[in-house]
């Protein structure tokens, strides 16, 4: 595989994102936690999930930069850009709830992604490869016994 087929064409992100209702008693504790984001932040975290809007702290997971865009309300094509820069921990409020939103890495388009992302990519390419080989083989098969048995027809 030529590694020219495996450079990204669009951008990754890995990020930390939480709606949570602007009532709730905690917010400025959830907001300081998903900054710092120990394992006991995210323990804390985890423990309240029933109380956000949504919840997403897989920041160890690359996520297309589309997918990113649309799971999260407020970001879009058009100001993207403002939101999608490393370490910075975004606070947008809304009607009823609070977000918070923090990009924890990312990689641009035309870099080789991690195998952890590739994996799929990899494992579908091999099979399409495989299934292509394949089907060449079966066909020279039955090519080879037309010829031997002389039972083939040539059309003009």
């Amino acid at each position: 595989m030529n590694s020219n087929n495996l450079k990204l064409n669009e951008n990754l992100v890995k990020y930390r994102y939480v709606k949570v209702p602007d009532d709730n008693l905690n917010i400025n504790r959830i907001r300081r936690y998903i900054l710092r984001m120990s394992e006991q932040d995210r323990y804390f975290l985890d423990s309240l999930n029933f109380q956000f809007a949504d919840l997403k702290l897989n920041d160890s997971i690359w996520f297309t930069e589309r997918d990113v865009i649309s799971s999260i309300d407020f970001i879009n094509q058009n100001n993207k850009s403002k939101y999608f820069i490393k370490n910075r921990l975004f606070t947008i409020e809304e009607s009823n709830y609070v977000n918070f939103f923090i990009v924890d890495d990312i990689l641009r388009s035309g870099n080789i992604p991690p195998l952890s992302y590739l994996y799929e990519r990899i494992k579908s390419t091999i099979i399409n490869q495989r299934k292509l080989n394949l089907l060449k083989n079966i066909n020279k098969e039955i090519l080879n016994d037309a010829l031997k048995s002389n039972k083939y027809e040539t059309f003009n």
